[in-house]
């Protein structure tokens, strides 16, 4: 990860939702298929210990993070980036939502009696190991994308609210993963970025308040605006010779919002 960002987003980009929603399907579809073969793979939990590779076909440019009650933005802005800058997103809930019918899954292979109840015990084991093997796999896909949003991101997650599903559980997760991941500042413009563009905040929050004062602030104007720039940029580019090398389209959104040097051409 290089940059996070916490986005306001108020406009409607519905033009672009099936877009983004034919991605989504896609997405989840594989995360199903991978959670499929893992229970062919693996005949016990102990041997499901050793998984490290979830989900590593997943190559995106950035991770949007959102609640369940802005999904329908998610897709949407997934599509938008899409249409404007060709980059790919990758939306969280392409993981949680297939999730809680993987867990069902696991307690019928491994921990269903005959009786058809089950060993409460052996029960909460198998959910913590596979939320540590799914906590695991979303740490590499975000330190592994350029760019993350969270998406109108809650100041708060209460019990309450995950349970009328109005705030998705992982929220705090996110949240805590996106302060501590490494900075990885993109080979194709190392020159042009600020060595510390955010500091690495050294504690962890352990209360359920969800800190988000590491992500630079955006909004409905900021995407407008980037997508100008863009536009612009790329009309001066073949105006004076098509030849000449394009910007990477998140370039322009680092550098209006302090992570990269002013003097980067545009």
């Amino acid at each position: 990860m290089f940059a996070a960002f916490n986005l306001k987003m108020k406009k409607n980009f519905d033009y672009y939702i099936d877009m983004g929603n034919e991605v989504y399907v896609r997405d989840r579809e594989r995360v199903e298929t991978e959670f499929n073969q893992f229970l062919k793979r693996n005949r016990n939990l102990k041997e499901a210990s050793n998984q490290d590779d979830w989900f590593s076909h997943i190559k995106a440019d950035i991770f949007i993070a959102h609640s369940p009650l802005d999904k329908g933005k998610a897709l949407a802005l997934s599509g938008w980036l899409q249409s404007k800058f060709k980059l790919n997103a990758y939306i969280d809930s392409s993981i949680w939502d297939p999730a809680d019918s993987f867990l069902k899954k696991m307690d019928e292979k491994y921990e269903k009696h005959i009786n058809e109840s089950y060993n409460t015990k052996k029960r909460h084991l198998c959910i913590n190991h596979v939320h540590t093997l799914l906590s695991t796999a979303l740490t590499h896909i975000m330190d592994d994308t350029e760019c993350i949003i969270f998406l109108n991101p809650p100041s708060t997650v209460s019990t309450k609210e995950v349970m009328n599903q109005t705030t998705s559980p992982w929220a705090y997760l996110e949240l805590a993963i996106s302060k501590r991941l490494r900075k990885k500042i993109p080979v194709r413009s190392q020159e042009n970025m600020k060595q510390e563009p955010y500091k690495v905040n050294d504690s962890l929050m352990l209360e359920y308040h969800l800190g988000t004062h590491h992500l630079a602030n955006i909004g409905d104007e900021d995407l407008q605006k980037w997508n100008l720039y863009f536009n612009l940029s790329k009309l001066k580019r073949l105006a004076k010779s098509p030849a000449l090398r394009a910007i990477h389209p998140l370039d322009f959104l680092y550098k209006k919002h302090g992570f990269m040097k002013e003097t980067i051409e545009q």
